[in-house]
C-alpha cells in the first residue's frame, strides 16, 4: 500500500531534522499554481548565463524538459538542472 506523500504533515522530520528538511518544487509549479505569473520565464540570457557559470566552475548540466528519462539521464548528483 502507498501513501498519498502529499497528504502527510512533514513538521514531525522537519523537527528531527533540526528545521532542516529542504522543500523541493517542481521548477514548473508556478505554472500551474499561478498561470498569470512571470517566475518560470526564461529569455537565451539567462540560459547563457547559467551554462557560462557551470562552465567556469567545472559543475555538470543537465537540461530538464517536460518528460523523464527511463536511464535518469534527466537528473545528476551536483550538477546545475537547467
Amino acid at each position: 500500500m502507498t501513501r498519498d506523500l502529499a497528504n502527510v504533515d512533514v513538521a514531525k522530520l522537519d523537527k528531527l531534522l533540526g528545521d532542516r528538511l529542504l522543500r523541493v518544487e517542481a521548477p514548473l509549479r508556478a505554472c500551474v499554481t499561478d498561470p498569470g505569473s512571470t517566475a518560470p520565464e526564461r529569455s537565451a540570457a539567462d540560459v547563457a548565463a547559467a551554462v557560462e557559470f557551470a562552465r567556469d566552475r567545472g559543475i555538470g548540466l543537465v537540461i530538464k524538459g517536460t518528460g523523464h528519462d527511463y536511464l535518469g539521464r534527466s537528473s545528476a548528483p551536483e550538477s546545475l538542472l537547467i
